[in-house]
């Protein structure tokens, strides 16, 4: 599954928010639950997309990768 960051090469930031606004809102008013990724810049923002969707989703995880001391570890967050 490709992110919808990926969208951002095939369009402008501006197209690519407002495609994603009609697909979620049609997807919510039919019931359908979906799944979409984003790929985040290190050091950016984690809480937000590039393209300003986070605010439309129900649930928002967040994938992280953690290195303490050499040890790597992975964290989710709901």
């Amino acid at each position: 599954m490709d992110p919808v960051t990926n969208l951002i090469m095939a369009s402008t930031p501006n197209e690519v928010r407002s495609m994603l606004t009609r697909l979620v809102d049609f997807l919510k008013t039919q019931g359908i639950t979906a799944i979409f990724t984003s790929l985040t810049a290190g050091g950016g923002p984690l809480e937000a997309s590039e393209v300003d969707v986070s605010s439309l989703m129900d649930t928002w995880l967040l994938l992280q990768s953690i290195e303490v001391g050499g040890e790597r570890n992975r964290a989710l967050y709901a």
